[in-house]
């Protein structure tokens, strides 16, 4: 061990330095402390560059904070302005002028055709149906023959009537020659009684024989009466074996065959025959509302609309009224009478009438989007003096697409085409007047 430290000594002596005594440190060796020295001076240079890098951020974002608010900043202050441009200055409205109304209006009632003449013809004496001569849709002409029945029951009462009168006859002429008789033996007891020849008894006795004879006479007299009268009556029977048109007019039923039988009377649950329609003057029944009921007069002339051409107009005219009020339906019926020569409408057809009434009082028309209507009652916005005026109206009737007002306005006002529901009473407004909206 010695050696090793005389070895260390002469080397540290031969390269001319001394070996280091006691509290001395060898080449190369650090000092106490001298570590954590050299750590703290190499942490605080990282630290500066951290902050630095911070603060640069910091200013980044400031920056383009700045870029991005500031236009935001400035749109909002123009919209500001705007409001504030837009809450002092007058809104503009759009208005429009109250229209006339017609001086009439046009009612489309509803109506039914019937024709001017209608008869179900039942057969008027018993018997079967010979032939008929016509079926529906003929047209026939009056006294024209429809159909032939087949009588023999009463065809052979007729001829038991004919000889009941002649044998009535007979009696007349037997009893006239008893009362001629009687009346000379009475006149010859007369004189037999004046000169005392025969009793009081015998000359009564011949007087009430006279006056029996007078009343026989009578009697076969009036037996041939109504002997004559049965043989009319079973004539005129007879003639009803053929059934004729009362009228002119068209065939619209038939409800028998050849060889039926037929009854004579129209007994409840009997079916008629034949029924025949006079169509070439149809009758049309409307019921008009009570409003418009006076407006409607005798003698006017009302257009027909049928459905299934609308485009054809026909001229009908008003013949009479019913002169009350259906207390049902408060309604007035009127007739109309309508000529019908081509057969362009048919008995029994729906069809709309056309009827023109006068207005007395015309009412101003305004577009349906001016009315307001609420709890505070119908109402238009007026711009009077630039500033908004809510009128209460009077409206009399809906018109379409527009509205008539009988009392509240005149047609100078101008009223606001479109009220919207910001706008309040005395608001400045800026009126623009439109054209009117057609009706």
């Amino acid at each position: 061990m010695d050696a090793e430290n005389d070895t260390t000594g002469s080397d540290a002596a031969a390269h001319g330095s001394t070996p280091p005594g006691p509290g001395s440190r060898a080449p190369g060796a650090e000092a106490p402390g001298a570590g954590l020295l050299s750590l703290h001076h190499s942490q605080r240079p990282r630290t500066g560059t951290v902050m630095l890098v911070l603060v640069l951020g910091m200013l980044g974002l400031g920056m383009l904070f700045a870029i991005g608010f500031r236009p935001h900043f400035l749109r909002e202050q123009a919209l500001a302005g705007e409001a504030d441009h837009i809450r002092t200055a007058p809104q503009q409205v759009a208005v429009v002028h109250a229209q006339p109304g017609a001086a009439k209006k046009e009612l489309l009632l509803p109506g039914d055709c019937v024709a001017d003449q209608a008869s179900d013809l039942f057969a008027r004496t018993n018997g079967y149906l010979k032939s008929w001569k016509v079926d529906i849709g003929d047209v026939v002409h009056a006294g024209a023959t429809i159909c032939t029945i087949e009588t023999p029951e009463v065809d052979e009462e007729l001829h038991q009537a004919e000889a009941t009168l002649v044998q009535s006859k007979a009696r007349v002429l037997t009893a006239k020659a008893n009362n001629a008789l009687t009346a000379i033996t009475l006149k010859r007891y007369s004189e037999l009684r004046d000169q005392k020849v025969i009793s009081e008894q015998e000359y009564s006795e011949r007087l009430a024989a006279d006056e029996v004879s007078r009343a026989e006479l009578e009697a076969a007299q009036a037996d041939v009466l109504v002997s004559e009268a049965n043989q009319r009556r079973l004539a005129e029977l007879r003639t009803f074996e053929t059934m004729v048109a009362p009228f002119d007019g068209v065939i619209s039923a038939r409800n028998t065959e050849v060889g039926s039988l037929v009854t004579s009377g129209s007994a409840p649950g009997a079916k008629p025959l034949f029924r025949i329609n006079r169509i070439d003057l149809l009758r049309i029944y409307v019921d008009v509302p009570q409003t418009n009921a006076f407006e409607v007069k005798v003698g006017q002339t009302v257009h027909i609309i049928v459905r299934e051409h609308p485009d054809q107009l026909i001229e009908g005219l008003v013949t009479r009224t019913a002169g009350v009020i259906d207390s049902t339906t408060r309604t007035l019926r009127i007739e109309v009478q309508v000529k019908n020569p081509t057969g362009q409408l048919f008995a029994g057809m729906y069809v709309q009438v056309q009827v023109s009434v006068p207005i007395a009082s015309p009412p101003l028309l305004v577009p349906g989007s001016t009315l307001i209507f609420n709890s505070e009652g119908n109402r238009l916005a007026l711009v009077r003096d630039s500033h908004v005026h809510f009128q209460p109206v009077l409206v009399a009737g809906d018109y379409g697409r527009q509205i008539g007002i009988s009392g509240g306005i005149s047609q100078s006002d101008l009223i606001i085409a479109n009220p919207s529901a910001q706008l309040v009473e005395g608001a400045a407004v800026e009126p623009m007047e439109i054209a009117p909206a057609g009706r």
